[in-house]
This record gives C-alpha cells, structure tokens and sequence, in this order.
C-alpha cells in the first residue's frame, strides 16, 4: 500500500483507494488546485479537506474580457474552473492576480461562535474593492439589478463572496482594476450607500 499525507492536514492516506486531488501551485489547465500559504508545497489533498473547501470556502468569481473563471477559496489553497474562457496563454497571470485578492481575506470573529471573511485591506496590485453589501436574497431592488448587470456587461471584474456564519443574507465585494474603480461605483451606487433592512439590503461604495 503506498500511502501519502494530506499537504492540509496532514492525515495519511492511500491514494489509490481514496479520492483525492493533486495541489499543484504554477501548473494550470481548464481546472486544478493551487495554494495559497507560502508555506504548503505540491502535494495529496484527501477528499475531506477538497469537500471542507467546496462547501464551505469563499466563492471568487472573475469576469474578464477573456471568459469567466469560478474560484473557491480559505486561507490555505484554492480550486478553480473556466467557462467559455479563451486566452490560455494568460491563464497563469490571471490566477496569480487574482490570488493577490484572495490572500487579503481572513476570518473575522464577531462572538464566540459568529464571524465572516472579510479583506484586511481595500486595495492590492492593480485591483481596488470598490462596492461592498449583502442582501437577504441576490434579488428584488435596483442595486442588485445593477450588480447583475456589471457582471454582464462590466470587465474585468471580480465579485467574492465572502463566507460567514450569517445564513440570512448574502454578503459580496466588487472589485476592479484602479483606473476603472470610479466608473464602476458611479454605475452601482451613485449615491454611494444605502441601507433597508426591511428587504435586507446594504450597499456601500467604499471610494
């Protein structure tokens, strides 16, 4: 029996009984796994800790003029998928951007038991978190309307979707490139923030 220890918890196993997945940092194909800590090197992910990230992770969506990219991500590795992507060749540099943005997010506890993800800052690279908010459901109100249509229209743009303990509502963050960060609160929230907690709604521009 060959067997290998989990890169995340360290639990060993036999990969040739057991469904895993391979971390692999700066190969990249139409989908993989790639770390985050600098600290974790190539290596077996046991299937607990690659389902502990799908359901549980924060989910990372990047709209780019070359196709769509669908992340979930912690503070220790990611998965990624493409959809109707087509520019390979850059595939490497985009990913490696958008990990600038996803090592900003860390887990903020707000009682004993109660806590979100949220950036440590506002800004990394090139690219700026523009929008903040969250609503009771992705729907139902101008803003959210405007937000679906920034992901339709808008590029490049990057929308995370923050985990937390809150299952009410749900919470995201807009980012984009500096230059095109103004445009892109005047498209959302002109009005720079609004609140209702009513219908569940919160919006900020954060410039």
């Amino acid at each position: 029996m060959e067997v290998e220890r989990c890169v995340i918890c360290g639990r060993e196993f036999d990969p040739e009984t057991e469904d895993h997945e391979y971390l692999e940092d700066g190969i990249y194909d139409e989908f993989g796994y790639s770390y985050l800590d600098d600290e974790l090197r190539d290596g077996y992910v046991c299937l607990a800790c690659v389902e502990d990230l799908e359901y549980y992770g924060n989910r990372l969506i990047y709209y780019g003029h070359e196709g769509k990219i669908t992340v979930v991500f912690d503070e220790r590795f990611y998965g990624y998928a493409m959809e109707d992507y087509e520019d390979f060749d850059r595939l490497a540099e985009i990913l490696l951007d958008l990990e600038e943005i996803m090592k900003l997010y860390r887990y903020k506890s707000t009682d004993g038991w109660r806590g979100h993800y949220e950036p440590r800052k506002n800004s990394v690279g090139k690219w700026v978190r523009v929008i903040e908010g969250w609503n009771d459901a992705f729907s139902g109100n101008e803003y959210t309307e405007r937000v679906k249509m920034a992901m339709e229209t808008f590029r490049p743009l990057v929308v995370v979707y923050p985990r937390s303990s809150n299952l009410c509502v749900v919470y995201y963050d807009l980012w984009t490139e500096k230059d095109l960060a103004k445009e892109l609160a005047e498209t959302i929230i002109p009005e720079k923030e609004a609140f209702n907690y009513g219908i569940g709604l919160y919006i900020k521009a954060l410039l």
